[in-house]
């Protein structure tokens, strides 16, 4: 396992960049998604409209400072999209968050950051004494947990801005799409909206559920 020196700053600014970088491009790199990476600027663009799925990474740019600030402003207000930018450590120019301030940009938050790699981390432990897992057809999992509708992501069902989380039932993403109607009998189905991934799936409903909460 590598040792961190966590009296190294620089050392540790170095790592913490590299893992956001590296976590969120992977938003720029599903089906409909760009990532782009311009050297001294890396930014994505998703055709999701909401946060966090469109944003600016990392912005180190030294020559026509605001005329690079403007182009990507500009790019997602006529997208019409809702997006965040990163004020990293080593962001340049030095008055970055002035700049974007001036230009209807507000500070919401900080993130949290990471300053090593997952690849070498602690074998995972075993599973805790008293929990079981058990084999069981989807009817059976709905009747245990007494639901009144099956909520399952459908191809053709569009996401909107009025797009609402349910706050009961069953979520399912298929992985293959018609098997949930098969063994389904007497539950009710309700189509929700299809992502390309499960894991978006899943960031999405919770989204929706902070969102309208």
């Amino acid at each position: 396992m590598t040792k961190i020196n966590f009296f190294d700053k620089p050392a540790l600014t170095t790592e913490l960049e590299a893992n956001l970088w590296q976590f969120w491009s992977t938003f720029g790199r599903g089906p409909g998604c760009t990532l782009h990476d311009e050297g001294d600027a890396l930014w994505f663009e998703n055709p999701i409209p909401i946060m966090p799925y469109n944003g600016i990474l990392k912005f180190q740019v030294e020559k026509n400072i605001d005329q690079r600030i403007d182009r990507l402003v500009n790019h997602y207000q006529e997208r019409r999209v809702v997006f965040f930018w990163v004020v990293h450590p080593t962001s340049s120019p030095l008055d970055l968050s002035d700049r974007l301030r001036k230009r209807g940009l507000q500070e919401v938050e900080l993130m949290p950051g990471m300053v090593r790699s997952l690849a070498d981390l602690p074998e995972t432990p075993l599973v805790p004494n008293g929990i079981e897992v058990h084999r069981s057809s989807l009817n059976s999992l709905v009747e245990s947990w007494g639901v009144s509708e099956v909520h399952v992501a459908t191809e053709g069902t569009m996401y909107t801005e009025k797009t609402r989380s349910p706050d009961t039932g069953v979520f399912i993403y298929e992985a293959h799409q018609g098997e949930i109607m098969d063994e389904l009998f007497s539950t009710p189905i309700i189509s929700l909206f299809r992502p390309a991934h499960p894991e978006q799936f899943i960031l999405e409903m919770n989204l929706l559920h902070d969102r309208f909460k």
